[in-house]
């Protein structure tokens, strides 16, 4: 492996790693996922133009259709890493507790595809340019499906409030 390699990885592998982990809840899973990420990577450099998008944007790319891959091959359905995880431990109270499992309830009866869009624009903080670099979705129509999922997410709080 090349120092340029090692420097991608470095730089890079803690992203796709907490990337990846969102929708794949086995660790070892997330792990070789993130493995094969870099792999086809590394081997397709050459063809990556920083015109398009940054590294990072790129790799995600290859990250996405990575899990993608994996939830068609194994019928998973992608669920989300409960918020609570991903956040620091501080304190909240139990009212700001319940808000968090109404929105992860209502997160995970969404279809697959939209817990995707949401995990990169909400979690990974993903503009709508990089995201439509991700998923080969057209830039134009993402922010009218963000608003269609956030009415989705709406209506299923309701419900669960209810």
């Amino acid at each position: 492996m090349e120092g340029k390699d090692r420097e991608i990885i470095a730089r890079y592998g803690a992203d796709m790693l907490r990337f990846v982990s969102r929708t794949v809840r086995c660790h070892e899973d997330a792990e070789e996922l993130v493995q094969d990420t870099f792999v086809r990577a590394l081997r397709s450099l050459s063809q990556f133009d920083e015109g398009r998008a940054s590294m990072r944007t790129w790799l995600t790319r290859i990250a996405y259709n990575e899990v993608m891959r994996y939830h068609e091959t194994r019928k998973n359905v992608p669920t989300m890493v409960p918020l609570n995880e991903q956040q620091n431990n501080t304190p909240e109270t139990s009212d700001d507790d319940r808000r968090r499992d109404m929105l992860e309830q209502a997160i995970r009866r969404l279809p697959k595809d939209d817990r995707m869009l949401v995990s990169m624009r909400y979690a990974d903080g993903l503009s709508i340019r990089d995201i439509a670099f991700i998923t080969g979705m057209k830039e134009q129509s993402l922010p009218v499906r963000m608003q269609r999922i956030r009415e989705k997410l709406k209506l299923e709080i309701r419900k669960i409030r209810d």
